[in-house]
């Protein structure tokens, strides 16, 4: 663009913060930022409350551990505070991950741990 315009002049910026010295709490590689789309309800929605309801229950802690690693006995067991996927899970990974949760679908925020 020099070549176009003399004045041109492009410099990256860091990620905002409030108070200078702050590390950022975003960023590219932030998992803990939600994943997978942006959600909206239909101005012709029958149910626009239920459907307030299951986007609101996704954001929550027991949302956010049922979408990520779906029903506890069938797509996760407990290993002490950790959610571990079942063998049901691991047997297929690619096909039951998508019948059993909803992790890579929202509404919900991803879990650290579904990476792991």
């Amino acid at each position: 663009m020099k070549e176009k315009d003399p004045k041109y002049n492009l410099v990256g910026v860091p990620y905002p913060v409030l108070n200078k010295g702050d590390t950022p709490k975003f960023g590219q590689k932030d998992f803990s930022a939600p994943q997978g789309g942006n959600f909206a309800i239909s101005p012709k929605s029958k149910n626009p409350e239920l459907a307030v309801q299951l986007l609101d229950y996704g954001y929550s802690e027991e949302g956010k551990k049922f979408f990520n690693f779906g029903a506890e006995g069938v797509g996760h067991t407990m290993v002490g505070d950790y959610p571990t996927y079942t063998d049901t899970i691991k047997s297929n990974y690619s096909l039951n991950l998508g019948l059993y949760t909803r992790a890579t679908g929202g509404p919900t925020i991803q879990d650290r741990r579904y990476y792991e």
